[in-house]
């Protein structure tokens, strides 16, 4: 290896680096374990030869799991033609090369099953076998890019609505979006018609049934027996096989028409308000194209929510568009209210057409226009008319009474004339009420949307740094442990795996909450509702929270009448119960209450949870329920919770038809209640 090496190994001082010199002991004097280390560490590492065309000299089992190849396919090889692939050019070996002995280097890449990866490969010289090389680290970025990439697409699906001029480039651009998630060639979107009970096909992209590129195929009954009829009927994302086509079809559930495809995916399109839609489908022929796995289910499914409420604007859109079209085609044919008034203002004649906003020509004319023009328009219209008298024509907007007092929107043209020479002002009465309708929905929607886009971004946030902390403890603590085992007692190791311990159950706390959470935002969880015996529930909960109360000499106070039943889902309820207590002992004291009670209120059952705690501030309890507020806090003995805990619950009781609400001064203890139906014979 040649001395510049041995020279950068002196100049680099990365953390990476560190890591692996402390790990592997990899310097010259301390390599009698090397070997054993190397392959036993869980990171990724290899050994290569930089000068010799990055020839690999060793591979640890890690990085033969995580490029998917066996050990023959990696030794011996040129690591960069193994990961560039079919991109390999001399040119991006020596650009990877010079990387190397720079620091660092980020590549893209393909693996076995032809998936994309990301990765980014940290190298350090060593002396290994009496010879120089260089020990490099393959450290995973593909959720990270992964994440990226689905931010960016939720991004540009929402800048879609408005670049776009039409729903068929819309369409396009959604295939376009969606291609750079996974493989999409064969690709279409169907969408429902309830009133019709019919499924349109209005973009279809198929290289066996639509070679010649994206077209409209024809409508097909909802009940009909097709795969996209059973994912409207199931309303839920499905993946299917050929195994799985053949049960389908034995069933007698579908009838397979189109191309013989390997694989199906179908995801239902549902609005904000939960509704289905439609229907986005990926297929694959042959093995050209890589498997679709869960991965791609869960990827499609997150980007069809933003797909769904893209759509539903780029309709609203074109209905507006339609409708202004629609009255300049009024306008033109004078179809709409014709009147003419006097420089005075009196009306001397008005159109049959003012019926339908409940006038009689006769009782309007010989009124004056304040009679119909709404107040705050009146000196709006006066100047118009003064304009128009100087020759300025220009349309103008104004809000006219109807005869009930409702406030509708109208555009007026007019234009001057002379009648026995006398001026007058001759004018078309367009109503564009609809339009200022449907242009504020647009602006609400579009509000509404950019508001739940910042939210998920506010989520996500905090989501990553919830997870950071304990997977901080988790790797410093390993780490620390794999260091100086040798070198701790057995108290002190039991103390540390301890901490480890209690680092993963936090993170996995938060993951089941989460995953519970999504799952409810997206009606995938069932909800059952059942009989459900009270005190069953409570003493389960006692149970379990016990250990939890008695390290802190909290007294937990059950009060509950015996046989009382309750119509719930029992799973959920025991989980709404748990956490609201779990959160009361957390912030509670020791030697602390917590007092549970139910009561029969009417049809209704009323749960309470008081705790003698430290209370919270009005701000804390007005952000508790609210996704894109997510407030943590630590206990009184610095106990760390997920802080969906209380999401959960508030969604949860939603589903009951209740409401989850909360009483608490600072320094007094704080109470949480709620509402479940009584269970009735």
């Amino acid at each position: 290896m040649p001395d510049l090496l041995k020279g950068n190994w002196i100049k680099k001082t990365t953390t990476v680096e560190k890591t692996m010199d402390e790990e592997l002991n990899i310097n010259a004097g301390r390599s009698l374990n090397f070997s054993g280390k190397f392959h036993k560490s869980p990171s990724p590492m290899m050994i290569i030869d930089i000068a010799d065309d990055c020839y690999i000299k060793e591979a640890n089992n890690a990085s033969l799991e995580y490029l998917g190849f066996g050990r023959d396919g990696i030794i011996g090889k040129d690591l960069s033609k193994l990961l560039l692939g079919q991109n390999y050019t001399e040119e991006r070996c020596l650009l990877i090369k010079s990387q190397f002995l720079t620091g660092s280097v980020k590549l893209e890449f393909k693996d076995v099953s032809g998936r994309d990866k990301n990765v980014e490969i940290f190298s350090v010289p060593i002396f290994y076998e009496n010879e120089y090389f260089d020990l490099v680290m393959l450290n995973d970025l593909t959720l990270e890019m992964r994440d990226s990439k689905l931010r960016s697409a939720i991004n540009e699906i929402s800048q879609a609505t408005n670049i776009t001029e039409n729903l068929f480039e819309l369409y396009e651009k959604v295939h376009g979006i969606v291609s750079g998630l996974m493989p999409a060639k064969n690709f279409y979107i169907a969408l429902v018609d309830n009133e019709r009970g019919m499924i349109s096909f209005p973009y279809f992209v198929d290289e066996i049934d639509a070679p010649e590129g994206a077209v409209t195929f024809a409508e097909e009954p909802i009940n009909g027996k097709t795969l996209t009829g059973y994912i409207i009927k199931k309303q839920e994302p499905l993946l299917l096989d050929r195994n799985d086509f053949t049960n389908l079809e034995r069933l007698g559930i579908v009838e397979l028409i189109g191309g013989d495809s390997e694989e199906w995916m179908g995801v239902p399109l549902k609005n904000m308000r939960g509704e289905l839609i439609g229907v986005i489908v990926v297929q694959r022929y042959d093995d050209t194209t890589r498997y679709y796995d869960q991965i791609d289910v869960d990827t499609l499914n997150f980007v069809s929510h933003q797909i769904a409420m893209a759509i539903e604007l780029k309709k609203r859109e074109e209905t507006l568009k339609f409708s202004e079209a629609k009255y300049r085609s009024l306008i033109e044919n004078l179809s709409d209210i014709i009147y003419t008034f006097d420089l005075k203002g009196h009306l001397t004649y008005v159109s049959s057409a003012v019926r339908k906003y409940g006038y009689s020509p006769e009782e309007l004319i010989g009124k004056k226009l304040d009679y119909l023009v709404h107040e705050d328009d009146i000196l709006k219209f006066k100047q118009h008319t003064i304009d128009l008298l100087k020759g300025n024509f220009h349309p103008v907007t104004i809000k006219i009474y109807h005869k009930d007092r409702r406030v509708l929107h109208f555009q007026t043209t007019n234009s001057v004339f002379e009648d026995n020479g006398k001026r007058q002002i001759n004018g078309v009465l367009t109503d564009i009420t609809d339009r200022i309708m449907m242009e504020n929905d647009l602006k609400s929607s579009e509000h509404k949307l950019l508001e739940a886009n910042q939210s998920k971004d506010r989520f996500f946030s905090i989501l990553a740094h919830d997870l950071k902390s304990p997977f901080t403890g988790i790797l410093g603590f390993s780490e620390f442990l794999i260091t100086e085992i040798g070198d701790l007692s057995a108290d002190e190791i039991s103390e540390f795996a301890e901490k480890i311990n209690s680092s993963a159950k936090a993170i996995l706390e938060l993951l089941n909450n989460l995953l519970d959470w999504s799952r409810i935002q997206t009606n995938r969880l069932k909800f059952v509702p059942d009989r459900v015996e009270v005190d069953a529930i409570l003493h389960n909960v006692n149970s379990i929270l016990l250990p939890l109360t008695y390290e802190k000499e909290i007294e937990l106070i059950l009060e509950v009448e015996e046989g009382l039943a309750v119509l719930a889902d029992k799973d959920m309820l025991e989980t709404v119960i748990r956490n609201l207590i779990s959160n009361s002992i957390k912030f509670t004291p020791r030697n602390g209450s917590i007092i549970v009670t139910a009561d029969k209120v009417g049809d209704m059952v009323e749960f309470s949870i008081s705790d003698s705690g430290v209370g919270m501030s009005k701000e804390t309890m007005s952000k508790l329920f609210r996704m894109n507020e997510f407030v943590t806090t630590v206990g009184t003995e610095n106990e760390k919770g997920t802080g969906l805990g209380l999401l959960l619950c508030y969604e949860f009781i939603k589903r009951h038809g209740g409401l989850l609400e909360v009483e608490s001064r600072e320094g007094e203890g704080s109470t949480f209640s709620f509402s479940i139906p009584l269970y009735k014979l």
